[in-house]
């Protein structure tokens, strides 16, 4: 609802001040931008011309007072396409170029001003869809990249063959396309023309379209591979192959599905493409027909296969012997496609085939990976348990023959593929050990604050869960007051190394209450308690302070607003920190969550108390992204409100 109220007052403006052009531009603000401005441009890429473009249509009335200036974001876009709209700039997309800059260095610096010529248009290369880039059919398109092409519109920017001039399709700075006429064959001298001048000549052939093809329709004489069941590179042999050719699977005399992105080698004899993996379901497991088709017809038929059958293999573990607890390296290979949505699964069986952390026992039996998108491929690592069951309490796992199993289920859970490991030998594991890292000693924490404790552990009892537990030292006597479990709902956490704890007022079913200073130690233990560990030295935990650290997000929009951009733009975003009062500790790092899996630290110094941060992205793939900024001090971490970034 935010964005429509938005763009209903940014259109409401424009309809507002539609006779604003009329009135005469003051020479006082004269504006004369010399930087090119698209979406995403910013000040730092243009030397402050994007708050400068803002300001003179701000005075002009096409673009709202409030919009933040320096970055050229969609409304920007917006306001610049109605400017070139109303002063008939074509085309009206938004882009800021010689055209535009020239329109509005007239407008703002006043009629009796004389506009100076631009600099002559300058050819870096002319290509077409033909193998050899400098020859054209009749009737073929030809693209031109260079600098400085178009002219203020398309009616005073041409394209010359020879004295022939030619419908120019498309024009910017830096691309012309145009279309060949019904013209005599030959070789011509091509050049392009404006009002600022004409550039240097190029040579392009136009030739006979029969001649691209030596006369003839395509052939085929082999398909590589002829049966697919993923994404994968088609191989076509043959001759009279040319790039752009359409590539057709049919059945039963019906097409199916087609492709046009094909490349053709430089004789001809070889055309490439992609079969893409995302294929509608009800033309898979199928045989069909391939032909290619050009503009000279049709080539015979090939047969072709497609299948979503998957099968794998596991590769290794192939026997050997590993001790309980330790790393183990595995090998595996997998043929066929799998289907959308599907999950792996790693088990543990003994040598009665008996699943160990299997796949039932009402949720008291885990895998050793569990439901999983995708594994490492070819090889992943797993960590052999210590225990059967991977649970306090499980019996310690027994040494002898053991296999891996690998299963893939789609979706509903309905298994696609499965794979048995060669047996190999679990030893028993050697001694462990855990150390406490953190809190150790002289930490000062608040309640009410979000802290990580952290150790380090043997690898051998990385799948044992392990005892948190909080001492107030200042107590005595085997009480609630003097110890209680973290968290407090539970006794136990999982041994990753590393656990999230959000300070409360009390532990210990509200008995232990907390906040009483430097009075504090935490234990870690294994469920036995023959592996433990203590902090060296107390830390401290006080009430919750007045200025906690601050973090939010104020560009290309505030706290739960959105921004809209599209696929492979670049999106700036800028964020502020605060420390807060000095008990938080020195800034340490801001971290920008994008939503899409990427992230960005930055380091702070150490002395800051507050400061901006600012980081660019680019999103690949469409969608509505959460943005998050993460501010750490010494003691504290705070999550600004998020944004949300609308990709189209």
């Amino acid at each position: 609802m935010k964005i429509l109220l938005y763009g209903l007052i940014v259109f409401g403006l424009f309809a507002f001040n539609i006779n604003v052009e009329a009135k005469t531009v003051s020479t006082s603000n004269c504006i004369s931008l010399s930087y090119d401005m698209r979406l995403t441009s910013t000040d730092a890429q243009t030397a402050g011309q994007v708050s400068m473009l803002q300001s003179f249509l701000q005075e002009k009335g096409y673009l709202m007072k409030t919009v933040p200036k320096g970055y050229f974001g969609t409304v920007t876009q917006e306001s610049v396409t109605y400017y070139q709209l109303k002063t008939g700039i074509t085309p009206a997309s938004g882009y800021v170029g010689s055209v535009t800059r020239g329109k509005i260095k007239s407008d703002s610096c006043g009629n009796e001003e004389i506009v100076k010529k631009g600099p002559k248009p300058t050819i870096k290369k002319v290509s077409s869809s033909l193998p050899k880039g400098s020859e054209v059919y009749v009737g073929g398109e030809v693209q031109i990249t260079g600098k400085d092409l178009a002219g203020s519109s398309l009616s005073t920017t041409f394209v010359y063959l020879g004295d022939k001039k030619v419908e120019v399709r498309q024009a910017s700075s830096e691309l012309i396309w145009f279309v060949v006429p019904e013209i005599p064959l030959g070789t011509y001298k091509l050049y392009v023309s404006n009002e600022n001048g004409k550039s240097k000549t190029f040579k392009l052939k136009v030739i006979n379209s029969q001649a691209v093809i030596s006369n003839e329709i395509p052939i085929l004489t082999s398909v590589k591979p002829s049966k697919a069941s993923g994404e994968v590179d088609i191989t076509i042999k043959g001759k009279n192959l040319i790039s752009g050719s359409t590539v057709t699977l049919s059945r039963d005399g019906q097409s199916v599905y087609t492709y046009t992105n094909t490349k053709a080698s430089k004789n001809g004899k070889s055309l490439t493409f992609n079969l893409n993996l995302d294929l509608p379901q009800n033309i898979a497991s199928k045989d069909y027909k391939l032909r290619v088709a050009n503009i000279m017809g049709q080539s015979n038929e090939l047969d072709f296969t497609i299948s979503e059958d998957t099968s794998i293999n596991i590769v290794s573990p192939n026997g050997g012997s590993f001790s309980a607890g330790s790393n183990m390296s595995v090998t595996w290979n997998k043929t066929g496609n799998d289907p959308k949505d599907s999950y792996y699964f790693v088990y543990l069986k003994d040598k009665s085939d008996q699943i160990l952390g299997g796949k039932e026992s009402g949720g008291t039996h885990f895998p050793l990976i569990f439901r999983e998108s995708s594994l490492g491929y070819p090889s992943f690592n797993i960590t052999l348990p210590t225990d059967i069951d991977n649970v306090v309490g499980g019996s310690p796992i027994t040494p002898g023959r053991y296999y891996l199993e690998i299963d893939v289920a789609n979706s509903s859970g309905v298994p696609i593929a499965s794979a048995t490991s060669k047996a190999f030998n679990i030893t028993s594991s050697s001694k462990s050990s855990v150390t406490l890292l953190s809190p150790n000693g002289g930490e000062k924490y608040v309640v009410g604050g979000d802290y990580e404790i952290r150790w380090d552990r043997d690898i051998s009892i990385a799948n044992t869960p392990v005892y948190l537990q909080l001492e107030d030292t200042s107590k005595i006597g085997d009480t609630p007051e003097h110890y209680a479990p973290i968290p407090d709902y539970q006794s136990w956490v999982s041994n990753t190394g590393v656990y999230s704890w959000k300070i409360p007022q009390t532990l210990g079913n509200g008995v232990m209450k907390l906040g009483a200073g430097n009075v504090y130690k935490i234990l870690i233990s294994t469920y036995d308690g023959k592996i433990s560990d203590w902090s060296d030295k107390t830390f401290s935990i006080s009430q919750q302070n007045e200025y906690p650290p601050t973090a939010k997000i104020d560009f290309p929009v505030t706290a739960d607003q959105v921004f809209t951009t599209s696929v492979n733009s670049s999106v700036t975003i800028v964020g502020q920190f605060g420390r807060g009062e000095s008990e938080n500790g020195d800034a340490v790092s801001t971290t920008f969550f994008f939503g899409d899996g990427n992230s960005q630290i930055t380091n702070q110094p150490s002395n800051a108390s507050t400061g901006g941060v600012a980081s660019y992205h680019t999103y690949t793939e469409p969608g509505r992204y959460t943005v998050t900024l993460v501010f750490k001090t010494t003691n504290k971490s705070v999550t600004s409100e998020p944004i949300y970034i609308q990709v189209n």
